[in-house]
């Protein structure tokens, strides 16, 4: 559970920082690690839909739709089908 909590603060950081800035991206990890949302998610491993799955399954379409390119979509199903 603390390495999925840890990849997705990983994850929301590197979605954020390059479309709102590291100061915005910073708020956001210490808002999500230190609210009821991110505590729910470091203790336990039951929610169908990880918040690490969303986040990077996120990140990949924003990429795709920035980049056009084919692989990060790919990226994005696969990340889609691990979370399901």
């Amino acid at each position: 559970a603390a390495l999925l909590f840890v990849g997705s603060l990983v994850g929301l950081f590197l979605w954020i920082r390059p479309r709102a800035g590291s100061w915005a991206a910073s708020a956001a990890l210490l808002i999500f690690s230190m609210g009821s949302c991110g505590c729910f998610f470091l203790t336990t491993l039951w929610p169908r839909g990880h918040a690490f799955f969303y986040i990077w399954f996120l990140l990949f379409l924003t990429l795709w739709i920035e980049r056009r390119q084919s692989r990060w979509l790919g990226a994005a199903i696969v990340t889609y089908a691990a979370g399901m």
